[in-house]
């Protein structure tokens, strides 16, 4: 307990040099910080999160694989629009099981943009995000402080956006980081991530309470021993190709899906016997 209350007031004071924010990361995930970020974001900022997506979006939820099968450490891989839309994944996947669960509550990992300021810092310790260091991942920074909690600990789950925030941009790279902690801990299960209507949300619609769609989906797991590679560089490439390949399948099913459902609701005259 007294190693966190001398690390928060320290992160507070400090500027975005490479060992400030590693202090930072090592302590997510200390007994009080782990507390409070749990209880912050199941019982507060999700429920706020979860009544104002109802409110005003049309949700729609989609696992294909429930999560209460999933194990106890999993690495959810997240397709990045907004700096914002991170809420929205952890909200919708995990708060409803995290009621009655508080420790599925994945830690997240986010850019040094988040390191820039005090009140910016003391949010990555009450909502349990883990800083990049820039110019030192994946081996130096946040990714192998998440690889450590994955060997160090009973249960643990990440959240990290492998693509960055992409805008309304239809192409994107995969950044290697998830196939470097796949290959770290091949054993722990990856679950692809993608939110599908966000880009052609336009703010005016969500003002006017039009509730425009949005599916939040979570992909079929598999493992980092589950790809194929004669040397680690090509199964780390591998599993980059993997994820992707489950956001554009996920996309593809669901856009196929609200297509039919306008074609099966479109009236059509009708046909009679001459």
């Amino acid at each position: 307990m007294s190693t966190v209350a001398v690390r928060f007031p320290e992160v507070l004071r400090s500027g975005s040099t490479p060992e400030r924010i590693r202090r930072h990361n090592r302590a997510i995930g200390s007994p009080v910080q782990s507390v409070v970020s749990r209880w912050l974001m199941t019982y507060v900022l999700g429920t706020a999160f979860a009544i104002g997506m109802r409110l005003f979006f049309r949700l729609k939820i989609v696992h294909h694989t429930p999560m209460r099968s999933l194990e106890r450490k999993v690495i959810f891989a997240s397709r990045h629009f907004y700096e914002w839309d991170p809420f929205f994944s952890l909200t919708a996947l995990a708060w409803r099981d995290a009621l009655r669960h508080p420790g599925i509550v994945p830690c997240t990992v986010a850019g040094d943009f988040w390191f820039r300021s005090p009140i910016l810092r003391a949010t990555l310790w009450f909502l349990n995000i883990l800083c990049l260091v820039r110019d030192h991942e994946p081996a130096g920074g946040a990714m192998s402080r998440v690889a450590d909690m994955f060997g160090d600990r009973p249960s643990v789950n990440a959240l990290i956006f492998p693509t960055g925030p992409i805008g309304r941009s239809k192409t994107y790279r995969v950044k290697p980081g998830i196939g470097w902690l796949a290959q770290e801990r091949p054993d722990v299960q990856i679950v692809p991530v993608t939110m599908i209507g966000l880009q052609e949300v336009r703010l005016r619609d969500v003002l006017l309470l039009r509730r425009p769609p949005l599916t939040v989906a979570a992909g079929r797991p598999f493992r980092g021993r589950d790809v194929a590679g004669a040397t680690r560089d090509e199964r780390e490439l591998a599993v980059c190709r993997r994820v992707d390949e489950e956001w554009q399948e996920m996309d593809r099913a669901e856009r196929a899906a609200a297509t039919w459902r306008w074609w099966s609701l479109t009236p059509r005259a009708e046909t009679r016997n001459a």
